[in-house]
């Protein structure tokens, strides 16, 4: 038994991890705009823009795990290098 992937299956991981990266970035950067309007006093935006993070998320997670658990794998680990940099851009910004 190997733990690599069949060879014809590594290009849609790639792909899936690809995805998971890019919604990585969109939801972490939402979740800043997401704190921004909480503290501006603007409830009822904020709690939209929060249900949609958390739509947008579940329907990607669970489209993934349709194809199985390599590319939920995939795309999780790609939705926290996203989330890694954000992170690293955060860092950067503050004093």
């Amino acid at each position: 038994m190997s733990i690599l992937p069949p060879p014809g299956q590594l290009p849609y991981l790639v792909l899936w991890f690809g995805a998971g990266a890019l919604l990585g970035l969109a939801f972490f950067t939402s979740l800043r705009r997401n704190v921004t309007l909480y503290t501006e006093g603007r409830p009822v935006a904020a709690g939209l823009l929060h249900a949609g993070r958390i739509a947008i998320l579940i329907a990607v997670l669970a489209g993934a795990v349709h194809f199985g658990a390599g590319p939920l794998v995939a795309c999780t680990i790609g939705l926290l290098a996203g989330r890694w940099l954000i992170m690293r851009r955060i860092r950067r910004e503050m004093p």
